[in-house]
């Protein structure tokens, strides 16, 4: 059986505790008109980039560690399609298109074909050229290769002209998804995680490190799928709730 890192499961805890309340922010401000100024500007920009980026970051480590590729691949990737179905239906103005876990449960189920291909490639080198192509695809959906103000490469216009492509990293004109996390550039940090741990699995002084506990936050991180489902419908129903009781704003 392979080992269980503990401090994977904290740090994923932590993460779904930033998670929890970065939502319930959202709701606040775009759902009850709260006036919050810096979740709309840079921190709450900053903020909702480290979750993701944490969350694939992550999910690329664990990949190594997974026991079934297959079935928790597909799982995740209906429930991102669930998630598609309820928000076009419901909520058509927060509509969801290939969110976080449709990118994660693609991610689990291309890298049953990858890995034994990527595994050649010495771990070291495979996390920096995956990093790199991370921040090089960075704006990739927004027409250029680049990251942050740095605009390396305009893209053909015609590549982002097919609805399908959307999916890939190259959204048409009228797309719109309220959560979006196409193949590229996200696929090139799930391999950065990939590689990561490729790289530190072999340093028993980082392993037992690895093995530390968090407590708390480790029991919400082994449950991150679960509370990831039942988290944001909960939010809502209670600030309805109190909404009409008390008032919000």
């Amino acid at each position: 059986m392979k080992k269980r890192y503990y401090l994977l499961d904290g740090i994923r805890g932590i993460t779904i505790v930033h998670m929890i309340l970065y939502h319930a922010m959202y709701d606040l401000v775009f759902l009850f008109g709260v006036e919050a100024g810096w979740y709309k500007g840079l921190a709450g920009y900053i903020w909702q980039q480290y979750i993701c980026w944490s969350f694939i970051f992550l999910s690329g480590m664990c990949w190594s560690l997974g026991k079934n590729h297959w079935r928790r691949g597909i799982f995740i990737f209906l429930v991102g399609a669930l998630f598609t179905v309820i928000t076009g239906v419901f909520m058509p103005s927060e509509r969801i298109w290939f969110g976080i876990l449709s990118f994660m449960g693609t991610a689990m189920l291309l890298f049953i074909f990858l890995a034994s291909y990527l595994e050649k490639i010495p771990s070291i080198f495979g996390f920096m050229v995956s990093s790199l192509f991370f921040l090089v695809f960075k704006n990739i959906n927004q027409g250029y290769l680049g990251f942050f103000s740095l605009r390396l490469v305009n893209l053909p216009k015609a590549w982002y002209s097919v609805k399908g492509f959307s999916f890939l990293g190259f959204p048409s004109p009228d797309f719109y998804s309220s959560d979006y996390f196409p193949l590229l550039p996200w696929i090139f940090l799930y391999g950065a995680g990939f590689y990561f741990f490729k790289w530190i699995e072999k340093k028993e002084e980082v392993l037992k490190i690895l093995s530390k506990k968090i407590r708390f936050f480790q029991s919400i991180g082994k449950y991150s799928i679960w509370i990831y489902i039942v988290h944001q419908p909960l939010i809502l129903g209670i600030f309805l709730v109190w909404n009409n009781i008390f008032g919000i704003n």
